[in-house]
């Protein structure tokens, strides 16, 4: 779960972009898959085959927007954003 992306004014909800990519990078790397939200429900009771994972950002702050989603979405990760 994230919320602030490169706000260094909130340390305690703040995430610096280079370690968000380390943490996106860590992900892949552990070869673990993204759950694809509208799906989570029916593949989370599957058996599972795969390591899987599901990323939450919480708030909805424009830093999201500016600073992670460009990422995410060049990626092709999905996620759920809580407003």
């Amino acid at each position: 779960m994230y919320h602030r992306f490169n706000e260094l004014k909130y340390p305690s909800t703040n995430i610096r972009m280079e370690i968000f990519r380390e943490h996106i990078e860590l992900i892949e790397n552990s070869k673990f898959v993204f759950y694809n939200p509208s799906k989570f429900k029916e593949e989370f009771k599957k058996p599972k085959k795969q390591k899987k994972i599901l990323l939450t950002i919480d708030d909805g702050f424009k830093s999201f927007y500016e600073e992670a989603w460009p990422l995410l979405k060049e990626k092709k990760i999905p996620f759920i954003l809580f407003v």
